[in-house]
């Protein structure tokens, strides 16, 4: 399960986000929230979300970024990645694959 220090890094340019949908963040493997960090997402998960949601800060050419979205579906995490209008272009059981899918399909690199 994700640390406190892992979810906190993740939160630190929106730290309102942190708290938001913890239970969440706490249910996601380390493994994936570090890789999630190291790779350089971060938390921007609104009070108003459904679920927590990461991006990569860059410039998105005035468009909004293309997000991973971590549900709680029962016991199990589903990782979903959104394009630009939060439509849904993927949809993952491992936060490791969304990850890579996200930044080959966005970032041009895996």
């Amino acid at each position: 399960m994700a640390t406190k220090n892992t979810i906190e890094k993740l939160a630190e340019c929106f730290p309102a986000s942190m708290p938001e949908h913890l239970d969440i963040k706490k249910a996601m493997p380390e493994i994936v929230a570090l890789r999630l960090l190291l790779s350089g997402f971060i938390d921007c998960t609104y009070a108003s979300d459904e679920c927590a949601t990461y991006y990569i800060d860059k410039d998105w050419n005035g468009e909004d970024a293309p997000t991973i979205a971590a549900i709680l579906v029962g016991k199990s995490l589903v990782y979903y990645v959104l394009d630009s209008y939060d439509l849904e272009i993927a949809k993952f059981a491992s936060g490791l694959k969304a990850i890579d899918f996200y930044k080959k399909t966005f970032m041009g690199s895996k």
